[in-house]
């Protein structure tokens, strides 16, 4: 018990001697503290993920993170969410993407907010899915424009004709005909 004491006084000693040191130590810190909260304001981070249907090569998967977080998608995520003071270059800082398992992109966004940072890599997901899915379906052709049209009368002709094929087989009366209606059932499912 003596032992505590004597610690305790020894203590209570050096707090009173350099009370004044300790004090000034201590407003220091929370001044230098206070000013680096200022100079690095905290960020926050989030992500989205996009999961790209099919099968992809690791280096294709590269490429489109690559596209994810180029200029081109942050730009166009910058228009939208139109934020005050920031532009393009900045938020290409606050930017990143990269593969994940399997056909997984992960988009993330930086910024001073959690909403907000869970607003821009939303932002930057819908940009890249919209730029993907343009640069997928570009054509300067007047004719493959007209082409998903022509396909989409010629299926529907196309059911119909089967429809008409099913109904004039023999309704079921010999395994010949119900195998033909069966044939032509699944082949109606699968051309829709």
């Amino acid at each position: 018990m003596s032992d505590d004491t004597i610690r305790l006084a020894t203590v209570g000693r050096i707090v009173r001697r350099r009370g004044r040191l300790l004090a000034v130590l201590a407003v220091l810190g929370a001044l230098v503290g206070y000013g680096a909260s200022l100079v690095f304001p905290p960020r926050y981070t989030t992500s989205a993920s996009v999961l790209l249907p099919g099968a992809w090569e690791e280096r294709g998967l590269l490429t489109q993170a690559e596209i994810a977080s180029s200029s081109v998608v942050v730009d166009r995520a910058a228009d939208t969410l139109d934020w005050d003071g920031v532009d393009g270059v900045e938020l290409r800082e606050r930017v990143s993407a990269k593969v994940s398992d399997g056909n997984i992109i992960e988009i993330s966004g930086t910024a001073d907010t959690p909403e907000r940072a869970q607003r821009l890599a939303d932002q930057v997901v819908e940009q890249y899915v919209g730029f993907a899915a343009r640069v997928v379906g570009d054509t300067t052709d007047p004719e493959a424009a007209a082409r998903p049209e022509e396909l989409r009368q010629l299926v529907q002709r196309t059911g119909r004709r089967i429809t008409e094929l099913a109904d004039a087989a023999d309704p079921g009366r010999t395994v010949e005909s119900v195998q033909t209606r069966t044939e032509l059932a699944k082949l109606r499912t699968a051309l829709a």
